[in-house]
C-alpha cells in the first residue's frame, strides 16, 4: 500500500518550524535583560542655595539623558531636609518613545514654612528601559516664609 505523497509546502513549512526551534538561533528568553542603561541626570533649575518664596509654585527643570538613547522618562522629587525627610512632591513624565537627552519644566509648589526659612532638597531622576533609573545629586534650597508684611512675597 503506498502512502500519498506529503505536499511539498507542508514539507517546507515543517522544516522551517524545525529550523527556528534548534539551538543554531539565538534569541532572547523571557528573562533576559538587555545591558544597564548609561542614564544620567541633572537638575538644572533652581541650583543650590537659591532662595525661593514658600506657597508659590517653583519651577524646576530636569535634564536626563543616555547615550544609546534610551532615556524612557525623567521626574522631579522634592523633600524638606530636617524633621524626617517629608515628601513635598513628586513628578515623572514619561516620553511616547525612547529618546536619546531631554530636558523637562516641572512646577513644583513650596510649602510656607513655619519659621522664617527652611531648606528642601530637590533630585532628578531619569528612567531607563526595564525599571532602570538614576537619582541625581540633590539641588539644596531654600524657602522663605512669605506673610502679608513681606514686600517682595506680595
Amino acid at each position: 500500500m503506498d502512502r500519498p505523497p506529503v505536499p511539498l509546502l507542508f514539507r517546507l513549512a515543517l522544516l522551517l518550524a524545525l529550523a527556528a526551534c534548534g539551538e543554531g538561533r539565538n534569541r532572547p528568553g523571557p528573562t533576559d535583560l538587555s545591558p544597564p542603561a548609561l542614564l544620567s541626570v541633572e537638575v538644572v533649575s533652581p541650583r543650590n542655595n537659591e532662595a525661593v518664596a514658600g506657597g508659590r509654585a517653583t519651577t524646576v527643570i530636569v535634564r536626563g539623558g543616555e547615550p544609546n538613547g534610551r532615556l524612557a522618562g525623567v521626574g522631579v522629587v522634592a523633600r524638606r531636609f530636617a524633621g524626617g525627610g517629608e515628601l513635598i512632591d513628586s513628578i515623572a513624565f514619561r516620553f511616547s518613545h525612547s529618546v536619546r537627552d531631554s530636558a523637562r519644566s516641572f512646577q513644583v509648589v513650596m510649602p510656607n514654612p513655619t519659621t522664617s526659612s527652611m531648606q528642601v532638597d530637590v533630585y532628578g531622576l531619569a528612567f531607563g528601559p526595564e525599571s532602570q533609573a538614576k537619582l541625581s545629586e540633590p539641588q539644596a534650597i531654600i524657602v522663605l516664609r512669605c506673610t502679608a508684611d513681606v514686600v517682595w512675597c506680595n
